[in-house]
């Protein structure tokens, strides 16, 4: 009996005994389980955006290079718009701004700092050319020369309130001629100018001989110390024609007769040309002229007559017409023409290869063999001293009484 209750006593230890061992268990693994929730309650979400903090920050070096672009362009005294300068030096205003905001991390400072430079850029360089004038800051441009107006226009631009302009001529002299003055209110750092060439042409700029004997130039100050001077293309002021060129070129029928041929003289196509011809050219025998290497055209507005005349007979070439860099004339057969160069002229008759040609049993014009002269008159619309050229020294002998092929043709 004792040993029973003995051993019940052992078992209710026993089981007395584990019974904290179990509720260990327990504990640990609830530690183990909150000590998971804490480490998950400071992991930071997936979805939450992290500030940018490496890599080059690519914004602060486009602000870099913003405020150099804007600094060069404020430097140009001008010549670039105002408004295109300071959109520039905003940006890397803006861009700064933004740069801090993709760290989250805006620097008041920092912005305030390239506003302030921003603002030095663009006031500083026109403070600098108003009040002290660097030599640089006063531009000529846009010089064009308007045929349809007879007029030259350019363009004063600079950061300041006034352009004082004038066109001043060198007759190679080594002296200056003022021929015109004006002066305008700058508007966005410009100010348009346009002159008629009546007022300021006293003479071509080029001679005969391709040497420029007058130099026409643009002079704009600001009024202080800043003045550019640009001189003005030397074919814009060649408006005077000096010399005129003349040539023929016969006409010949060749008609089959069964066994034998016959040649005959049917007439003569012309050629002329005006402009700047150099002092040495010259009428060659056989209606010819020598080489116009050297040969300047003239654009502008005038007007080229043409009579072909021996004594009392004489034909009328219709009046030509030159505006600007085309001629043109009533009847006018053949495509554009253009000053540059020689002319092919109109006439009586045509031919399939040479093309219009005066012909000696044509209407109009009664042909007869002698000395025959090709005068040409030249009036201009732009000029100065006398307006109308003529040359009339221009003589050959056409004798062709046979009809055959001899074309002497000799000055005469």
């Amino acid at each position: 009996m004792g040993g029973l209750l003995d051993k019940a006593n052992a078992t209710s230890q026993e089981e007395t005994t584990a019974e904290p061992a179990k509720s260990a268990d327990t504990k640990a693994g609830q530690n183990k389980s909150d000590a998971s929730k804490i480490v998950a309650d400071v992991v930071p979400s997936k979805t939450s955006p992290a500030p940018i903090s490496e890599g080059p920050d690519y914004l602060m070096i486009g602000t870099g290079v913003l405020l150099v672009v804007g600094l060069i362009l404020s430097l140009q005294g001008g010549l670039v718009p105002k408004v295109v300068t300071l959109a520039i030096l905003l940006g890397s205003v803006a861009t700064t701004f933004f740069s801090g905001q993709m760290k989250d991390n805006i620097e008041p400072l920092k912005v305030i700092g390239v506003a302030i430079l921003a603002i030095l850029f663009f006031v500083g360089p026109m403070a600098v050319g108003l009040f002290v004038g660097d030599g640089t800051s006063v531009g000529i441009g846009e010089i064009e020369l308007r045929e349809d107006s007879n007029t030259i226009a350019f363009k004063a631009r600079g950061s300041f309130g006034t352009a004082y302009a004038s066109i001043v001529v060198d007759n190679g002299t080594g002296s200056e001629d003022v021929l015109w003055e004006e002066e305008k209110r700058m508007t966005s750092d410009s100010a348009s100018f346009v002159v008629a060439i009546d007022d300021i042409f006293v003479g071509n700029a080029w001679d005969n001989n391709g040497q420029e004997q007058r130099v026409y130039s643009i002079v704009v100050n600001d009024g202080r110390d800043s003045e550019s001077k640009v001189p003005i293309n030397a074919r814009y002021l060649t408006r005077q024609v000096t010399d005129t060129g003349f040539k023929l070129t016969p006409i010949f029928e060749t008609t089959n007769n069964g066994e034998t041929t016959e040649t005959t003289f049917e007439g003569f196509s012309m050629q002329v040309l005006f402009g700047i011809l150099p002092d040495s050219h010259e009428h060659l025998d056989g209606a010819s002229h020598t080489d116009t290497q050297g040969f300047i055209p003239v654009f502008g507005d005038y007007s080229i007559d043409v009579e072909v005349s021996k004594g009392s007979e004489s034909w009328n070439h219709p009046k030509m017409t030159i505006s600007g860099d085309t001629v043109g004339w009533t009847g006018k057969s053949t495509g554009p023409a253009s000053p540059d160069g020689w002319i092919a002229l109109s006439g009586n008759a045509n031919d399939q290869y040479h093309g219009q040609y005066l012909a000696a049993d044509g209407p109009g014009f009664d042909y007869s063999d002698g000395c025959w002269s090709f005068t040409v008159t030249v009036t201009h619309t732009t000029h100065v001293g006398e307006s109308v050229l003529i040359d009339d020294d221009v003589s050959w002998d056409l004798d062709f009484e046979d009809r055959g092929t001899a074309y002497s043709a000799e000055v005469c």
